[in-house]
C-alpha cells in the first residue's frame, strides 16, 4: 500500500512537470497542488468537513473565518497526522476574540511527502505550505463575516523549482435563530502561484461552499453543505454532525461525531466519517477517522489537542 501511495503522488506532480518542460504552461494554467484540500483539525474533519456554519473554534481559519467572530476566549490548536504512510499533514492555528476591533486568527498548515520518485525511480521530495491571518467581525447579533490572506510556499526537487503565492479566502456566517444557521465559503477567490526557475504563473481555480445548520437540541448539532468550484459547479454534497451528553452542563465534555460526503462526479463514491472528542476543563481532544470506498489508498486518522487560553 505504501509504494501504490508513493507511486500516485509522483504521477499527479510529474505530470504538471512535463507539461512545463514543453512549454505548455501559461499565466491562466490552474495549480491545485499536490493534495486536493483535505480540511484541518479533527472536530471538523469528523464531521465529513461539514463544518462551514458550525466553526466556532481556532480551526475556522481554514473552514470559514466568519466562525472566529463567535470565539468569547483565545484558543490554540495543534494537528499532526501521517496519511497512509507517506504524507506529512500538520496544522497549527491560534485565535483571539473580539476585543472590540474584531476577531483574528494566525494558521499554518504543511502537506508533503519525501519519499516521491521521479520517472527514473530517484526519491524525491514536495512540500506545500501555507501561512495564513484572518480578521473577523460581527456585523450584528446575527451576522458574522471574515477574510483570510494566506501565502504559499512550494518546495520540490521533483518539479521544476519552487514557487510562492498569495491567496484570499472569504466567508459569511448568519445565525437568525440559536437552533437555525446558515453560511458561505469563498475559497481560492484570488489565488496565484509563481514558480521562480521558468518564471511561469498558476492561478488556483475558485471554489465555494454553501451550508445550512441545525441545532434541534443543545446536545445535538448538524449540518448539510454543497461545495463546488468554477471547474465543478456541484462536486460533493456533505452532511455531519456531533452528539454530546444529554445532560444539563455536560453536553460539551463528550462528543461523538458523524459524516457522510458523496463525490458528485465520480460514480458511488461516498466518503464516511467518524470521530470523538474530549473537552477537559481548558482542554480539547478529538479524534477522526475517514474511509473512501473509491480509494486504494487505505483510511485517514486525525487527532487534535486544543486549549482555551486565559
Amino acid at each position: 500500500m505504501r509504494s501504490l501511495v508513493v507511486m500516485l503522488l509522483s504521477v499527479v506532480l510529474l505530470c504538471p512537470a512535463a507539461g512545463w518542460g514543453q512549454g505548455s504552461m501559461t499565466s491562466s494554467s490552474n495549480f491545485e497542488g499536490a493534495f486536493a484540500p483535505i480540511g484541518v483539525g479533527a472536530r471538523g474533519l469528523g464531521m465529513g468537513g461539514a463544518f462551514l456554519v458550525l466553526a466556532d473554534d481556532a480551526s475556522s481559519t481554514y473552514w470559514n473565518p466568519a466562525g472566529l467572530g463567535y470565539l468569547t476566549q483565545r484558543e490554540v490548536t495543534f494537528m499532526y497526522a501521517n496519511l497512509y504512510e507517506v504524507i506529512n499533514n500538520g496544522y497549527v492555528a491560534y485565535a483571539l476574540p473580539d476585543a472590540g476591533t474584531g476577531a483574528s486568527g494566525l494558521s499554518w498548515v504543511a502537506l508533503g511527502s519525501s519519499e516521491l520518485t521521479d520517472a527514473n525511480q530517484n526519491e524525491k521530495s514536495w512540500l506545500e505550505n501555507t501561512l495564513s491571518y484572518s480578521y473577523a467581525r460581527r456585523l450584528n447579533d446575527y451576522v458574522s463575516a471574515g477574510i483570510t490572506g494566506k501565502f504559499l510556499l512550494v518546495n520540490s526537487d521533483l518539479t521544476d523549482g519552487n514557487a510562492t503565492g498569495f491567496g484570499v479566502d472569504g466567508g459569511i456566517s448568519v445565525w437568525p435563530d440559536q437552533r437555525f444557521g446558515l453560511g458561505m465559503m469563498l475559497r481560492d477567490i484570488f489565488t496565484q502561484v509563481n514558480w521562480d526557475k521558468n518564471k511561469e504563473k498558476q492561478r488556483s481555480p475558485f471554489k465555494y461552499a454553501v451550508g445550512i445548520a441545525f441545532v434541534p437540541l443543545n446536545f445535538l448539532r448538524t449540518e448539510i453543505d454543497l461545495s463546488g468550484s468554477e471547474e465543478e459547479v456541484i462536486k460533493r454534497v456533505t452532511g455531519g454532525g456531533e452528539l454530546g451528553l444529554p445532560l444539563r452542563g455536560l453536553e460539551d465534555v463528550f462528543m461523538m461525531r458523524f459524516g457522510l460526503s458523496r463525490v458528485v462526479d465520480v460514480d458511488k463514491r461516498f466518503i464516511y466519517s467518524a470521530g470523538v472528542g474530549i473537552n477537559i476543563d481548558r482542554l480539547k481532544l478529538d479524534y477522526a477517522f475517514m474511509m473512501d470506498n473509491d480509494s486504494d489508498l487505505g483510511n485517514a486518522h486525525r487527532i487534535s489537542l486544543s486549549a482555551v487560553l486565559p
